[in-house]
């Protein structure tokens, strides 16, 4: 090679024989490192320079064979790349998405998301329908297929036809020049939206949308221990997406209303007692309430208040093992009565003097109860 010529391929770190994978690569490496928007050194912005050089010439086979032959000053080269053309550089991120792989219309399809023919819907039901589960009917509006197109778009016996602006392809391409080139940009077609196709003679009853609005009423059933904020799919109660004829779902999310009396900790059902200070200190029975009705529980003697008294297996099932199910939570409150007759007033001092309180100490009656309580250790 003659003096001042350009060794493109030493330039590149290959060798004569490279093949074009080898210098592809090549080039995508020293690309990497030397764009001015990655290497700000002095040095880069001439240096890619000379690789986006290297790669124009030796990426074409006729350029290449030219080179081969002549060397970097071949007139063919210069006027083939046009180096001198391009002033400016092109973004990297938007160079090397487009140049390595980047294809819009392929990026268009794969955006594609399911969100447009999926229905989202809240459903509202009692503490105790998620303890038992129930079923439930919501209606559901839709749009399907057009009765009358099946979903063509056109009025019955008429056709789409080709697209005139990318020829029925669906797509287009844009050309634009760079440090790397000219480039090719494939994207979707403007005209038909990358169908290929349009549609002149419309469905009169769907106006050309290929759909229809349906009304449907579902009957879902409810699993005995849903939680709020769970989600249930009704598979393919969607929209339709007209063009792939896929079918969205449902997605019901279950709201549970709050009870007045008991809450949810996991699987368990907690709620609240209250017993009396005789009952706390005695000991016996009591009724609770459950979701089911009513159940009767064994107070030990001398209970405290927050003690905690479980009946197994009232609680919620498991969703995924509804043979187990967890307990409920009776927590107990010792209850200071304050509407006592005489003759219970009467009883509870004569029990709060056995108990060694000062008769001076006990004429409020609502202080010497409370002693009595504490007595008890409540």
């Amino acid at each position: 090679m003659s003096v001042g010529q350009k060794n493109y391929y030493e330039v590149l770190g290959l060798s004569k024989d490279a093949s074009m994978e080898e210098i592809k690569k090549a080039f995508r490496k020293l690309a990497f490192e030397y764009h001015p928007d990655r290497n700000k050194t002095n040095a880069s912005e001439a240096r890619f320079k000379t690789i986006n050089e290297a790669y124009q010439v030796l990426s074409d086979p006729k350029t290449r064979s030219q080179y081969d032959q002549y060397g970097s000053d071949s007139p063919f080269i210069k006027q083939a790349n046009g180096f001198d053309g391009f002033g400016d550089f092109v973004g990297f991120g938007d160079v090397f998405d487009s140049f390595f792989g980047g294809n819009d219309l392929s990026k268009a399809k794969s955006r594609k998301s399911d969100s447009t023919i999926n229905i989202s819907k809240t459903l509202d039901i009692s503490f105790e329908e998620s303890v038992i589960g129930c079923e439930a009917n919501i209606r559901v509006v839709s749009f399907q297929a057009c009765n009358l197109c099946k979903g063509s778009k056109c009025q019955p016996g008429t056709s789409p036809v080709n697209c005139l602006d990318c020829s029925g392809s669906g797509e287009v391409k844009r050309s634009h020049k760079s440090f790397f080139g000219q480039f090719v940009q494939v994207m979707i077609c403007g005209g038909c939206q990358g169908k290929g196709v349009i549609v002149r003679d419309k469905c009169q009853e769907c106006s050309g949308k290929g759909t229809s609005r349906v009304e449907k009423d579902l009957l879902v059933n409810i699993p005995a221990g849903v939680n709020s904020g769970m989600v249930i799919k009704l598979k393919n109660e969607g929209h339709i997406d007209i063009d792939t004829k896929k079918l969205g779902n449902v997605d019901l999310k279950i709201k549970v209303n709050p009870h007045p009396t008991f809450t949810r900790s996991d699987n368990n059902i907690l709620i609240d007692h209250n017993i009396n200070v005789a009952l706390a200190a005695l000991g016996g029975k009591s009724i609770v309430p459950i979701v089911k009705g009513k159940r009767e529980i064994q107070i030990p003697r001398g209970i405290q208040s927050n003690t905690k008294v479980v009946i197994k297996g009232e609680g919620f099932p498991n969703l995924y093992k509804p043979n187990r199910k967890g307990d409920q939570i009776v927590n107990i409150k010792v209850e200071t009565p304050n509407n006592l007759t005489l003759e219970q007033q009467e009883l509870l001092r004569r029990l709060a003097l056995s108990m060694g309180e000062e008769s001076d100490c006990i004429k409020d009656g609502d202080t010497w109860i409370n002693k009595i309580k504490d007595k008890l250790g409540n």
